[in-house]
């Protein structure tokens, strides 16, 4: 009886002292679960996220039809500027384009889902470039990286191609972490989730309804901004392209090349389409400026077999919401020559470069 009484007087003192690591780890296994639940699950992620998620879904149902459809990829010029409505009329009967580009965007973003997209065979791709997200070419959230490893966006084989594009701040170890890894850089997802939601989908000059899922039309702004955010605007956009460097551009360059190289190799079209800019903000700048500063990708596009169409002075500055977005008839205006441009590679205009119209 002694001996019975002494261990239980153990068995007590040990939960004494370990109960507040077994809080801990309940507590860890609870958040664990919540995490797995509202992110894999229910999908409580940022709209950029759950919309390159999306993307990457959709390129996989119409591989699975066998469809060859155009698709377009971009910055938030793109998401405002393209309206596949539009470039369906200018493409073969039958033949669809789908918007997937995605506010945030910029080239860096590209090859998360160039194996879904070589995986589609797509009849063309079209890549939006405007300078601002060139030059400014932030390195990829660790919980974007994460969402994209959970979901098996880049198979192991793609690893090293990645590692040496995405090698800022270590940009892919989230995309090649353990599971475990991965979950802990959900934490900050559904809070994220609920910060966008509050600040962005209520805004009234915005439409974001059904933006994580609409690949036709996906345009957000609805007003134009009001004279003297424009003028701010166009001023800060001024000074952040003359303090640029050709030598920006090269990363880049070196994106085209690899997007170039894999889709042709499924007989997809490239193109690469220098955004309209608007003539407020082309004025300021140099007269060789675009010249000059698309060489490198201009050469790029040349080494490897793809068509550079510059679109930079496509559009009157009425056809803009703001320093840079397409807005309403510049919206039509631009998707039209986008959806002739296609229209024209896939007749086999092969021109590696055209400048500012189709």
């Amino acid at each position: 009886m002694e001996y019975s009484n002494t261990r239980r007087a153990n068995f007590l003192a040990l939960l004494r002292v370990l109960d507040i690591p077994l809080l801990a780890a309940l507590a860890m296994g609870i958040y664990f679960a919540t995490a797995y639940e509202l992110v894999d699950q229910y999908r409580l992620m940022p709209l950029a996220h759950s919309r390159l998620l999306n993307s990457k879904e959709l390129l996989l149902d119409r591989a699975a039809t066998g469809a060859h459809d155009v698709f377009i990829l971009g910055s938030s010029v793109a998401v405002d500027g393209i309206d596949c409505h539009v470039i369906d009329k200018e493409l073969p009967a039958g033949m669809k384009s789908y918007n997937m580009a995605w506010a945030g965007a910029g080239p860096g973003r590209w090859p998360l889902i160039q194996p879904s997209l070589v995986e589609a065979k797509p009849a063309a791709v079209v890549f939006e470039i405007d300078f601002p997200s060139v030059i400014t070419n932030t390195p990829m959230p660790r919980h974007m990286a994460a969402v994209a490893g959970w979901f098996d966006f880049a198979p192991p084989d793609y690893r090293p191609t990645l590692e040496k594009l995405l090698n800022k701040e270590n940009e892919t170890d989230p995309l090649y972490a353990s599971r475990l890894s991965q979950l802990l850089e959900f934490r900050v997802l559904p809070l994220v989730h609920l910060e966008v939601t509050v600040r962005e989908t209520l805004r009234k000059d915005l439409r974001y309804e059904g933006y994580d899922k609409n690949f036709t039309d996906p345009w957000l702004r609805l007003t134009v901004v009001n004279e003297a955010a424009m003028q701010r605007s166009i001023k800060q956009n001024v000074e952040q392209l003359l303090h640029a460097k050709v030598e920006q551009m090269n990363y880049t360059a070196d994106l085209i090349r690899l997007m170039s190289d894999k889709l042709h190799a499924v007989g997809a079209k490239v193109i690469f389409v220098l955004a309209p800019m608007n003539p407020d903000v082309l004025s300021q700048l140099p007269s060789d400026y675009v010249q000059k500063m698309s060489a490198p990708l201009v050469q790029a596009a040349e080494e490897s077999g793809a068509i550079f169409i510059d679109q930079s002075t496509l559009l009157p500055a009425s056809g803009f919401s703001d320093h840079i977005h397409p807005f309403e008839a510049g919206r039509v205006q631009w998707s039209e020559a986008v959806g002739q441009a296609v229209r024209a590679a896939l007749q086999g205009d092969q021109r590696p470069h055209a400048v500012s119209d189709t």
